[in-house]
């Protein structure tokens, strides 16, 4: 009995001190580091700063954010339940998060509690300066940015934005959309606006080159299995950071550097028009196949796809946009400039079918939503215009003829040029949606 009277008295005070001395052991070890939270980025995108949309609090309603969701940004229910997965929306604020988790919050936006209640944001196309009198030109004050598609010149090859039919001159993109913009900006000043451009010439804006994105590029390529490209042959895997290289360089450094040059104008822009030709495929650059006719397209901004909410700076710019308010500008003016397109050339519209990339938006044929970075990247409203393709035997002969006073004969008819066509139907849109805008 003495001895089960001991270990009931010292069992209680050794197990004790096992716990104890466990405890001290377990404060003791290291603690395992938590790795540092990684955003989700599309690749080469820079963090965004969610606080630069501080200035558009209470700009939009539950309902207005709600409404813009559905129907332009978002590409259905799936991209739409995606999209809220990253956010906390209550009728008074929206919280969005670099997680689905919701644990990392970026941004809170108190919305207004009434149309009434809306804080106004400095984007109109009321006149600048004083209000035009009975005389007055129908663009007076307003000030429009014009960007002509793709980069040209010796990077035409490298954008595949460059063909050639036997010893015809050569059809490069770039070179096209410069001499419309000629055009346009001729009859947009005419009509008394502001024209500014983001580039002249057939060189490129960013001062960035493909060889300063290489190791970016090799970055990329390493994502998700950061030995995998290690593994190619050598040709294999310059060619692979060749490419993709030049597609960073084009595609985003390009883009990206004209957004900054269009945010930093003055006067600030309230419309840029980007100015574009669309092509079938081609094939062989040196032996192009050609089609028989043109189709025509103008893009909004909208349309995000489930793929492309997961990643935080596509989730920015929507949430930038919608709270920019542009989309029933852009959407008014490419309205116009679709009419003005249709009245001058009698072209179909452009048919996608079955692909998610894009949606019919507005009461023209010719309108679709589309994320594109050009029009996500640059402020304000942004109409991106898809001229005739470039392949087409009904503007093949006329691009090839080049930019000209007058008439000539092509194609066994007397026909103006179609870059004169071209840039007055966009300026004849603009004047045609400023005019019923402003009341006159």
């Amino acid at each position: 009995m003495r001895h089960l009277a001991i270990r009931r008295a010292v069992l209680p005070a050794f197990f004790a001190f096992l716990s104890l001395a466990s405890l001290g052991a377990e404060e003791s070890r290291p603690a395992v580091p938590v790795p540092p939270f990684k955003p989700h980025l599309t690749p080469g995108e820079p963090l965004p700063d969610w606080s630069r949309l501080e200035a558009r609090q209470e700009a939009v309603t539950r309902a207005e954010f709600d409404r813009a969701l559905e129907r332009l940004y978002s590409s259905g229910p799936d991209s739409l339940r995606r999209f809220l997965s990253y956010a906390d929306v209550s009728d008074a604020e929206a919280v969005f998060y670099a997680d689905q988790g919701k644990t990392v919050p970026r941004f809170r936006l108190r919305f207004a509690a009434s149309k009434g209640a809306k804080k106004a944001l400095p984007l109109s196309f009321a006149p600048s300066g004083p209000s035009p009198g009975l005389s007055a030109k129908p663009l007076d004050g307003l000030v429009v940015c014009l960007d002509p598609g793709h980069i040209g010149g010796e990077w035409a090859k490298v954008e595949e934005r460059y063909f050639q039919v036997g010893d015809d001159a050569p059809v490069l993109e770039a070179r096209l959309a410069i001499l419309a913009c000629r055009r346009a900006a001729t009859a947009l000043e005419a009509a008394g606006a502001t024209v500014l451009w983001t580039k002249k010439t057939e060189e490129p804006v960013t001062r960035l080159r493909p060889d300063d994105l290489r190791q970016t590029a090799l970055d990329l390529l390493k994502e998700g299995s950061p030995e995998q490209p290690l593994l190619l042959p050598s040709d294999l895997l310059e060619k692979k950071i060749r490419i993709t290289a030049e597609k960073l360089f084009y595609r985003t450094e390009e883009i990206e550097a004209r957004a900054a040059r269009i945010a930093a104008m003055k006067p600030r822009p309230q419309l840029t028009l980007c100015v574009h030709f669309n092509a079938a495929p081609w094939g062989d650059p040196g032996h192009p196949r050609l089609v028989p006719q043109s189709r025509l397209v103008v893009f909004v901004h909208g349309q995000y796809s489930s793929d492309e909410v997961d990643y935080e700076d596509e989730r920015y710019g929507l949430v930038a946009k919608l709270l920019e308010q542009s989309s029933s500008l852009e959407l008014g003016v490419a309205e116009k400039v679709a009419a003005a397109l249709e009245q001058a050339w009698h072209i179909l519209p452009e048919e996608y079918k079955d692909w998610p990339a894009v949606r019919r938006v507005g009461t023209h044929p010719y309108l679709y939503a589309r994320n594109l970075l050009a029009n996500r990247a640059f402020p304000g409203p942004v109409v991106f215009v898809e001229g005739p393709y470039m392949n087409a035997d009904d503007a093949y002969p006329r691009l090839v003829a080049g930019d000209y006073e007058g008439t000539r004969l092509i194609a066994g008819k007397e026909q103006r040029s179609l870059f004169a066509e071209y840039g007055e139907a966009i300026a004849k849109g603009v004047v045609d949606y400023v005019t019923a805008a402003r009341g006159e």
